[in-house]
């Protein structure tokens, strides 16, 4: 049977990569603390990343703070490190 997932709904690594404008290296740093979700159907299959997550509002702010200051935050809290770099 054909796969009825949207292709359109899921990225690989390497287009959020290009989507975001950043690294693999900062791809698999906001894996690591949890603002991206990556699947893999079998192991050393393609990422499969959700769009919504890479488009969202959470994921942009964290990639602002990356490119600014060459890291992300740190800690169990990060919207409150978010609101603590994000100017008003």
């Amino acid at each position: 049977a054909p796969c009825t997932v949207d292709a359109d709904e899921y990225l690989t690594g390497k287009q959020v990569a290009e989507r975001l404008g950043i690294s693999r290296s900062g791809v698999e740093g906001l894996i690591r603390i949890g603002a991206l979700h990556n699947h893999q159907a079998i192991e050393f299959a393609p990422w499969r990343i959700a769009r919504s997550e890479v488009d969202s509002a959470e994921v942009r702010a964290l990639v602002k703070v990356l490119k600014r200051t060459g890291r992300l935050p740190r800690g169990e809290c990060l919207e409150c490190q978010l609101s603590l770099t994000t100017p008003k």
